[in-house]
């Protein structure tokens, strides 16, 4: 009998996981054989290897039929995955992730899969009476959603007219909801664990290596061409990778710089007005409007948004200095948080107030030196300007000193040389600066220098990059 079975095990190994099920049910045959099966040896062997092959047979015959379904729907997809693909918790379900084959979407206990909750998928439904397509606006209030929402029933097919995977919803009350896969996994609609950055990278940088870089300027006429966005796409490309970039060619004129900067969109009014321009006259009470050197800092901290884009044309200048200084302040944050991250944190955590006064102004914002995305903690701005501080009255002074070496760790990384780059702007050059990253100054002058410029909104300059594909999330 032993021997019988040795014989058996032996001949059900030389197969792959149609013999390994056959195994099993070979050891509950001869189970159930001790316990009491008739016949002789010879007709118990020959019904077991008889009822072995029919195992054989049976697992093979299905192995070829799924290795052709799946064939199947590699070649055409109309391929339909029901709900026994999507596993239904008592709160949320549980999508598998697609790529385009059925062992793909084959995730039964959803180890996988992607987690939507019920209450979630009602609220976002995107059906005429409960989305305006035109307006991109909901129609449908979500306090209306009863908070333990469940469908009465969900599918997930492959719709051709949309070439994408859909998951169908009926709700409780009747109505139904449609999700293409795509549109469920997009990082515009859905968290998906990790926040998006910017699909243009930033590059930062120090003096020398953005003196390699060299960045070119854009020419005037290509750039205000309006049936051509290329010469606009660059600009952008490098005022997001960099922190700034240029436009080569416009008249020295304030309209046509206005009309420079409203090709990117429209400008941002402020206390100087739509448009301004500055020189050594001190018609506002700003060191600008001296001929004295300014170091390196962000404009408008005194907002509670700072100036988006600080725009600059030199219309003349007449006499020496007034070089241009640029720095990259994510690469001074970047050094100081490896260097001192305690410094960095503490900046990020602490709120100071900044100042703008004169007769009959008085703007005040209240807000950290670094800002940092709710999300991916990453820096999104820095406003550091020593000028417009106002009194340190937010900060208990036995935190005083803690203050104090933290912004002078952060101030020697700005003012260190080798972060300085030093431009001679000239007549005709407009010079566009992320005013949330980069800090700008200037160097003593004498004679008179005439510059012109604005502010563009950060929302508006960065509805602009995404229109044109530059940016995908709210990194930006």
């Amino acid at each position: 009998m032993m021997q019988k079975v040795e014989s058996l095990m032996k001949l059900a190994s030389i197969r792959t996981l149609a013999f390994g099920r056959a195994q099993r049910t070979i050891s509950r045959y001869i189970c159930a054989t001790n316990e009491g099966t008739s016949g002789t040896l010879s007709d118990l062997g020959s019904r077991k290897k008889t009822f072995l092959q029919k195992q054989v047979d049976q697992q093979a015959r299905k192995q070829h039929k799924d290795a052709t379904m799946n064939e199947a729907c590699r070649r055409n997809p109309l391929t339909t995955v029901t709900h026994k693909q999507l596993v239904l918790n008592s709160d949320h379900l549980i999508m598998p992730t697609i790529t385009g084959t059925l062992d793909d979407l084959n995730d039964p206990h959803g180890q996988s899969g992607i987690v939507l909750n019920y209450v979630w998928l009602r609220d976002h439904c995107r059906c005429d009476s409960c989305y305006h397509h035109t307006t991109s606006q909901r129609l449908f209030e979500t306090n209306a959603i009863d908070l333990d929402i469940r469908p009465n029933n969900a599918a997930l097919t492959f719709d051709p007219d949309v070439n994408d995977h859909v998951l169908h919803i009926t709700w409780p009350d009747g109505h139904q909801s449609q999700f293409t896969y795509s549109w469920l996994t997009d990082s515009k609609n859905i968290f998906a664990g990790k926040y998006p950055k910017s699909k243009s990278v930033q590059t930062l940088w120090d003096a020398n290596t953005i003196k390699e870089i060299d960045i070119k300027a854009v020419e005037y006429e290509k750039y205000m061409d309006k049936s051509n966005d290329e010469s606009l796409k660059v600009l952008l490309e490098n005022v997001l990778r960099y922190g700034y970039g240029l436009v080569h060619g416009c008249q020295t004129s304030i309209d046509d710089t206005a009309k420079t900067a409203e090709r990117l969109c429209i400008i941002q009014n402020s206390l100087f007005g739509h448009m301004w321009s500055f020189t050594n006259d001190l018609e506002h009470s700003d060191t600008a409007y001296t001929n004295l050197a300014l170091g390196a800092h962000n404009d408008t901290c005194y907002f509670l948004k700072g100036a988006g884009i600080q725009v600059f044309h030199l219309l003349e200048h007449t006499g020496a200095g007034g070089e241009t200084l640029l720095v990259d302040g994510f690469k001074a944050l970047e050094t100081l948080r490896r260097n001192h991250k305690w410094a960095y944190d503490f900046l990020v955590e602490t709120s100071i107030v900044h100042e703008y006064v004169e007769p009959g102004i008085d703007i005040k914002s209240l807000d950290s030196i670094i800002n940092v995305h709710p999300i991916t903690k990453e820096p999104i701005a820095l406003r550091f300007n020593t000028y417009d501080r106002a009194s340190l009255n937010t900060i208990d002074q036995e935190d005083m000193p803690k203050f104090y070496e933290a912004n002078k760790l952060l101030a020697n990384e700005i003012q260190n040389p080798q972060n300085e780059f030093w431009l001679k702007l000239k007549p005709g050059t407009v010079l566009f600066v992320d005013n949330w990253r980069l800090l700008h100054g200037r160097s003593a002058f004498t004679g008179r220098r005439c510059v012109c410029g604005c502010y563009l909104a950060r929302d508006d300059w960065t509805s602009k990059a995404r229109e044109l594909g530059l940016v995908s999330s709210f990194h930006f």
